[in-house]
């Protein structure tokens, strides 16, 4: 409790905290109940076998790079080549 605000704290977050925590408010006049959805993100991964940042391929030939990303909340995925954004196709 800081003055009259009080703080639950919840050390080292896991996915496995998102929930609905419930503050239960008790003066013995009146009681108040007051829910919080607790939103836990995971920072975005790349999944690739190493040395998947390296490909070759022969002039005129059709290539592809697949990765796999994750997070929480989905990742949005933007490419680039030479600094300049690509189109989505």
């Amino acid at each position: 409790m800081k003055g009259n605000q009080f703080i639950l704290n919840v050390n080292k977050t896991d996915f496995t905290d998102s929930g609905i925590y419930t503050a239960l408010i008790d003066n013995g006049i009146e009681k108040l109940e007051v829910p919080v959805n607790m939103h836990i993100g995971v920072k975005p991964k790349v999944e690739a076998p190493k040395p998947a940042n390296d490909q070759t391929c022969t002039i005129g030939q059709d290539t592809q790079i697949s990765w796999k990303f994750s997070g929480i909340e989905k990742p949005h995925i933007t490419w680039s080549f030479n600094g300049q954004p690509l189109e989505a196709n």
